[in-house]
């Protein structure tokens, strides 16, 4: 019995073992996983595999399920990988929760379309949706001039150093949001990240009181007093 857990415990110190192991694990248990020992802390980090499983680093290319798109035109059909959703901002964020759903988008017209007289064709492509409230419940939406976390988020949240602020919003990362007011998207994003936008990025930039320069407007909260954002993810593809 104790050389049965002699091996084991080797086994569970060598990191590429590990590592296999630990990556079929759901996202959350993963995530806790950290805390079981500091050779699991140490793997979890290291490892590119795991970073991407719980959203920490961008994964251009990971496994989703298809849309399947049918061209009118044509008659055809093609798949589309869709993006995963960070389901573990669920937990931190009930109310604010990203979601990414199929759209079409329609692409600017080439100089063919133009002579043409026709508009650019369009595209299925998917779309990150993600809302924030504008202030605490006893501010006005106008206000503001403190930084506050959704009063539904888990005050665990609200630690500094939270392994949530790392988090994209989903994979592969969104790289920009527009803000949505009554169903129209603004030209200009409200926040932009080469890289990718994690939760921290989108809840310093919705907190904050100002994006690009610009100061949040009363006349932007819907209805629900949320600001509503939207990105498309990756490139349409026809």
């Amino acid at each position: 019995m104790e050389e049965e857990a002699s091996a084991t415990t080797r086994t569970l110190h060598l990191p590429e073992i590990l590592e296999q192991i630990l990556i079929h694990l759901p996202s959350r248990d993963l995530l806790l996983a950290q805390r079981i020992s500091k050779a699991f802390q140490l793997t979890i980090s290291a490892s590119p595999k795991l970073q991407r499983a719980l959203f920490f680093s961008p994964d251009p290319a990971c496994p989703s399920s298809p849309i399947t798109y049918l061209n009118p035109a044509t008659g055809a059909t093609s798949a589309h990988p869709r993006p995963q959703n960070n389901r573990l901002l669920l937990r931190a964020f009930p109310g604010v929760y990203p979601t990414v759903s199929p759209v079409l988008v329609n692409l600017p017209p080439t100089r063919e379309d133009l002579a043409l007289g026709r508009p650019g064709k369009e595209v299925w492509s998917w779309d990150v949706c993600i809302s924030f409230p504008a202030s605490p419940a006893n501010k006005s939406p106008s206000d503001s001039s403190e930084s506050s976390l959704p009063s539904t988020a888990d005050p665990a949240t609200a630690y500094p150093y939270a392994s949530w602020r790392r988090m994209y919003l989903c994979q592969p990362p969104c790289t920009a949001l527009h803000l949505v007011r009554r169903w129209r998207r603004s030209r200009l994003p409200a926040i932009e990240r080469p890289g990718g936008i994690t939760m921290g990025d989108f809840v310093d930039e919705a907190t904050k009181g100002a994006v690009n320069g610009g100061v949040w407007s009363e006349g932007y909260v819907g209805s629900d007093r949320d600001w509503h954002f939207e990105g498309v993810v990756g490139e349409g593809t026809g």
